[in-house]
Formats: structure tokens, C-alpha cells, sequence
């Protein structure tokens, strides 16, 4: 019995990290400006349009900072031209940083081979924003402000129809950011055939349906066998984990997830998206322990439960913009845990220890994740998040 169950958990790793991979990933190709004597411009052409599912909007966006700019009233030269997806923060004007917290007008022009109609995903921008397209108002999250008063937060992820004049496309986007430690564009913005976004968006949210049930049968019934032989803790920690990162398909993914937590207010979904990042790695640690007692100490225990204690404490005590100041050093903390655990489990491996090497193989595709997700907080590396952390 001990045997098929080990066998289930391994596989049910298995299957949470495949949803993890599939998730949010999309076919795309990355958009750069057409020249570099017309920054803020980029020309799209029906190859391209044909070729990807979306069309990523990268580089080359016209800069305003602590001002908001109406279409139509673009005279002075930018402060400065940025790339997306980036916080603010790493954005330099005559030579000085942009804090995180001010508001700010990005703005772009696309040129598109004819006047048809094409589809735009636009994602997360911290932490409020307006986005006009050809000069009318298309989306509106939270309520962008110059001051933090009257500002107030709010995250949208949606699908507009956007309709070319003359075979061109103006985006501009108001953000500002008073709620957290930084701000701007921190995902993508896509384009695309109506199409091709559609099915994209379609497949997607069937991905995320799926995932739902699958992880919500693994939790329910981890915990059902937990209930039936308490001695079995490995059981009751597996089920939590799996619960963690249940939690992070809605803090991180995309369309039917973001329909359902568009309703959350915005401080209880930043607060789910850090607390879960710090309890994953703790609540796999918390499972190897159960599974293999005697490869912990007690010394190793004590040691992550306080670090967990104290970083949990941090977020669940102080307001978003201090908490999120601290997500090096959450992911840092993710970093060192994941080559602890990893440790273990290839001695485990060595020792030939039950089902250490499926125990593993997902850690490691877990941990894998996890680093890469820290490359992409800090700008180093260009992509989605994939730990559905985002």
C-alpha cells in the first residue's frame, strides 16, 4: 500500500509540473522597432500575421515620466525609449533611476498592412492604467492617479478588438504606481490575427479548466487518504503543496482564472501571490521530511520553519509596496531552499532510497521553474512566468 501510494504522489508531481509548463505558454515572435531613426514605431506585415499565433510588442515605447499625455497631444520628445516587459525601476532619465512609485505614458505606433481588424492581449501593468487605442479609451484597471489618493490598484488581463486607421495602430497607456514597489509594463502586450488570439485564448482556458480539476482532485484526495491513516503526514504536506500551487494558478495565470479573481481586491491577490512563493519550497521541504524522517534534522528543521515564519510574517504585517520591496530576497530564499532539497533528494537517489528518482526528476523540473522565474523578475531573462508566480 505504502508502494502505490508513493507511485501516486510521484505521479500526481508529475502532472502538477506539466500544468505548470502548459499553462500560459503561447507561439509568438518578438517585435522590435523598424529603425532606430523612428523609435516608437514598428511595422508589421501579413507574413507575420500569418506565421504566429501573437506578435509580442517588445521594444522600442516612448517614455513620459509623471505625466499623463492625451492621444493627440504628443509635441515634446520622450524622456526616454524603453523595452516591455520591465518594471520602471531599471529605466534611467539623464542619468538618474526611476523610482517605483509615480505614474507615467507609454506609447507606441504600430503599422499594419491594411485596415482589418486585429486582437490585442494586454496583461498585468502595475499597478493602475488606462489604454487608448487611435485615441479612444479601450480598458481601464483600478484608477491611475498622479498622487497616491487618489489612485487606487487594480490589475485587468483581457482581449480588445482593435480597429487600424490608415494602417496604423496608436497605443498609449497612462500607468501609475503607488501600491507597490514597482511599476510599469511587467508583461507582455501582444498582437494579433482575431483568429489566432481567440483559439489562443481558447486553448488556454481550456488548459486552465483542466488544470483546475486535476489539482483539485489531487488535493481532495491526498487529503481524504490523510484523514483515513493519519500516520501518513507525507500525505497531509503533499496535499498542501499541491494547494500552494492551485493558489498560484489564479495569481499568475490568464483568462478563465483571471475572470474569477478580477473580483479579488487587489491587495488580496498580491498577498496570495508572495505568501504562496514562500510556502511552495517550505511545503515541499515539510513533505520530504515526512517521507524521509531520517534525512533531516532536527537542526534543518527548526531553521526553515523560522525563515518561513519570518518572511511570512513580513507580508502578512506590512503593506504591499514594503512587502514586494522584498522580492529578491523571497526569490533568493526560493533559490536556496530548491538547492538544499536537491541536495537531499540525490542522496536520497544514491541511497537508493523509494521512488527518490520520480521524487526528484520533479524537483528538479520544479526547481528549474522556480529559477527561471527568478531571471525573469530580475531582467535577465525575457518570458512568461512560469511558476505561476508570477
Amino acid at each position: 500500500m505504502r508502494d502505490y501510494r508513493l507511485r501516486t504522489i510521484a505521479a500526481c508531481i508529475i502532472i502538477l509540473l506539466a500544468f505548470m509548463a502548459s499553462a500560459c505558454s503561447s507561439s509568438q515572435t518578438t517585435l522590435y522597432s523598424t529603425t532606430a531613426n523612428s523609435p516608437g514605431v514598428h511595422m508589421i506585415d501579413n507574413g507575420m500575421l500569418d506565421a504566429y499565433q501573437s506578435i509580442a510588442i517588445h521594444d522600442g515605447w516612448e517614455f513620459y515620466w509623471n505625466r499623463f499625455i492625451m492621444p493627440g497631444e504628443f509635441n515634446n520628445e520622450a524622456d526616454t525609449i524603453v523595452n516591455l516587459p520591465s518594471s520602471w525601476t531599471k529605466y534611467n532619465i539623464d542619468g538618474k533611476s526611476v523610482p517605483g512609485q509615480g505614474y507615467a505614458t507609454f506609447r507606441t505606433v504600430i503599422k499594419t498592412p491594411d485596415d482589418e481588424a486585429l486582437a490585442m492581449r494586454i496583461w498585468k501593468i502595475g499597478t493602475a492604467s488606462r489604454v487608448y487605442v487611435n485615441g479612444k479609451l479601450m480598458l481601464e484597471s483600478g484608477k491611475p492617479g498622479m498622487h497616491r489618493e487618489d489612485s487606487i490598484p487594480g490589475y485587468n488581463r483581457t482581449l480588445l478588438i482593435v480597429h487600424p486607421q490608415d494602417k496604423q495602430i496608436e497605443l498609449v497607456i497612462h500607468a501609475s504606481n503607488f501600491h507597490h514597489s514597482r511599476g510599469g509594463i511587467r508583461e507582455r502586450i501582444e498582437i494579433g490575427r482575431t483568429r489566432k488570439i481567440r483559439n489562443l485564448v481558447y486553448s488556454n482556458a481550456t488548459i486552465e479548466i483542466l488544470a483546475i480539476g486535476v489539482l483539485l482532485m489531487i488535493v481532495l484526495y491526498h487529503f481524504l487518504l490523510f484523514l483515513a491513516n493519519r500516520s501518513r503526514t507525507e500525505l497531509f504536506w503533499f496535499a498542501l503543496f499541491s494547494l500552494a500551487i492551485f493558489i498560484r494558478l489564479f495569481t499568475d495565470c490568464s483568462e478563465v482564472l483571471f475572470i474569477i479573481t478580477s473580483q479579488v481586491k487587489w491587495e488580496w491577490y498580491v498577498l496570495a501571490d508572495y505568501l504562496t512563493l514562500i510556502f511552495t519550497p517550505y511545503l515541499f521541504f515539510l513533505f520530504l521530511t515526512a517521507l524521509y524522517p531520517h534525512r533531516f534534522g532536527r537542526t534543518e528543521k527548526i531553521t526553515l520553519t523560522v525563515d518561513a515564519a519570518i518572511l511570512a510574517t513580513i507580508v502578512f504585517l506590512s503593506e504591499p509596496y514594503i512587502f514586494s520591496a522584498q522580492n529578491n530576497i523571497i526569490m533568493l530564499n526560493f533559490a536556496l531552499i530548491g538547492c538544499y532539497l536537491l541536495f537531499k533528494i540525490i542522496r536520497a537517489i544514491l541511497a537508493k532510497e523509494a521512488f527518490s528518482r520520480y521524487i526528484g526528476a520533479g524537483l528538479l523540473i520544479l526547481f528549474s521553474f522556480g529559477i527561471h522565474d527568478i531571471m525573469v523578475s530580475l531582467g535577465l531573462l525575457r518570458s512568461v512566468y512560469m511558476l505561476h508566480t508570477g
